[in-house]
């Protein structure tokens, strides 16, 4: 296994990219090179900068462990919207009542705004049935849009020294989760989980979906009009979108023999253009570049990381899960029941990372 190779003597390979929550704890046990030590390795280079704010999720005491390369921020989670279903269905005497792209130019692309859109396009038949949904996760429950419209998973705060939590757990995670609770429960505008999550009807009835932008192709060739790509809206008390990803990582083993060679080797795979990745999402997709770079930007510049990805979540998510789905209690009475362990469980990483020589 990986594992086992990197605690070998002799590993069996030079470079390695995998997720980051492993990433990260093979950089915590000391497994993985510095990358600011190799003479080879030019971490000044654009196509690091790109992603700066996900390689300072791997840098820790200043030293860079793993980076992301600019090619990889396609793996940004984001909102595409079917400008023209919701045309159809929401215009009024002719005009469009919601141009999604210059909501977001604008700063006015907040949850508030998307749950009325969603509503505004939603249909229901005389026998009940919806035969066109506003809007639909795409990828799991409403824990999915929370996380990322709550902030970055992680946020800093400036309280005399730097402390991060998850942010689906603060006041502005709360909110988002009780505000897409009641749209999925009650409201009924948001398709449920389950089956393909409307990808399928996203060409005629679902006007919004959520998904990460390598979906592009996919979605956006499967609807004869017109599709925009936006950031998840932020909530009222959010001043910029932000963003958080699942994001895989690049690294050195620190057993690896003859580091300058392999850092030869992974500045030519660090150079990927993301200008021709983006070339070709205007092929596939036919989306503008303009779109794409807008959708993207507060994405490349964020300088926060995602460190709740080193941390393991699976014991808090069948209680953050029933927050979500079963209404039993407030969602912040029950995410207050978890917010001291997983805190303890984000303080565990910060310690080990601040033993590392």
């Amino acid at each position: 296994s990986i594992s086992t190779s990197l605690f070998a003597q002799n590993c069996a390979f030079d470079i390695m990219y995998y997720t980051g929550p492993f990433s990260r704890n093979c950089a915590l046990n000391g497994l993985l090179a510095k990358q600011n030590e190799i003479s080879t390795i030019d971490l000044s280079k654009p196509q690091f900068n790109k992603a700066k704010g996900f390689n300072e999720g791997m840098t820790f005491n200043g030293n860079v462990y793993g980076t992301v390369f600019g090619s990889e921020l396609d793996k940004i989670p984001v909102i595409f919207a079917n400008q023209t279903l919701i045309d159809t269905y929401t215009s009024e005497n002719g005009k469009r009542k919601y141009d999604i792209l210059q909501l977001y130019k604008d700063g006015k692309w907040t949850m508030d705004k998307y749950i009325e859109i969603a509503n505004a396009v939603k249909r229901v038949d005389a026998a009940g049935k919806t035969t066109v949904w506003g809007a639909s996760y795409g990828k799991g429950n409403g824990l999915f849009l929370a996380a990322y419209a709550g902030g970055t998973v992680c946020r800093k705060i400036a309280n005399g020294k730097e402390v991060y939590y998850p942010a689906m757990l603060s006041q502005a995670g709360v909110d988002c989760i009780e505000l897409l609770r009641k749209m999925e429960f009650e409201e009924k505008s948001i398709m449920p989980s389950g089956g393909d999550n409307g990808r399928s009807g996203f060409k005629n009835t679902v006007a919004m979906i959520g998904h990460d932008l390598t979906e592009a192709p996919d979605l956006v060739t499967n609807v004869d009009g017109e599709v925009v790509v936006v950031p998840i809206p932020k909530t009222p008390t959010q001043k910029n979108h932000l963003f958080s990803a699942r994001t895989s990582y690049y690294s050195i083993p620190a057993q690896a023999k003859n580091k300058e060679l392999i850092g030869k080797i992974y500045m030519e795979l660090s150079t990927i253009n993301m200008d021709a990745y983006y070339e070709s999402l205007f092929i596939e997709t036919g989306l503008s570049e303009e779109n794409l770079k807008l959708a993207t930007k507060e994405f490349a510049s964020y300088a926060n990381a995602e460190f709740i990805d080193g941390v393991d979540t699976t014991k808090f998510n069948n209680q953050l899960k029933k927050a979500y789905e079963n209404g039993t209690g407030s969602v912040k009475t029950i995410f207050d029941s978890v917010k001291d362990k997983f805190q303890a469980a984000i303080n565990d990483c910060y310690d080990r990372a601040s033993k590392l020589k």
